[in-house]
């Protein structure tokens, strides 16, 4: 999970307060950083070990004063988002914490409303490819953002 900007921003959470890792302890994340200020999640979270285990659901919470991320692998989907009533404050530590407490940015100065334009080609595949893709992971974003819900999900 990595955060890109233009202007000057910087996040470093303490360790307590998100469950994934630093990625390469840096926390800039201004274009002219080679990696942004980046997060790894735990194994499972990414990749082919996501779509061993069936994927999973990346949430988000963003605010004014933080963007928090979150992981939760297929077995472990909480109540409240399939239920479709996201209640992050029951979700426990994010796996991703970009809290402008603890760092130096502005975040409705550098990530203004977002939109996310997503394009769907769809191809006749051969076998082979169709095996390969058959347990793809499914992926639900969901992005809370001035108390407004927004579900989509893809197989």
């Amino acid at each position: 999970m990595t955060l890109h900007t233009g202007g000057p921003c910087t996040f470093n959470a303490p360790a307590n307060e998100e469950s994934g890792v630093s990625n390469n302890d840096n926390y800039d994340c201004n274009l002219n950083s080679a990696i942004g200020c980046s997060v790894q999640g735990p194994v499972g979270s990414y990749g082919s070990s996501l779509n061993a285990h069936g994927g999973g659901v990346y949430a988000m919470e963003w605010t004014s004063s933080f963007i928090k991320i979150f992981f939760f692998p297929r077995n472990a989907i909480p109540a409240d988002i399939t239920a479709g009533k996201p209640n992050p404050s029951s979700w426990g530590l994010p796996t991703a914490d970009f809290d402008s407490q603890d760092g130096n940015c502005d975040i409705d100065a550098n990530f203004p409303p977002q939109t996310i334009v997503s394009i769907n080609t769809l191809l006749p595949l051969s076998d082979r490819y169709k095996r390969d893709l058959k347990w793809r992971a499914l992926t639900l974003f969901i992005v809370l953002r001035y108390n407004v819900l927004r579900c989509r999900s893809w197989r």
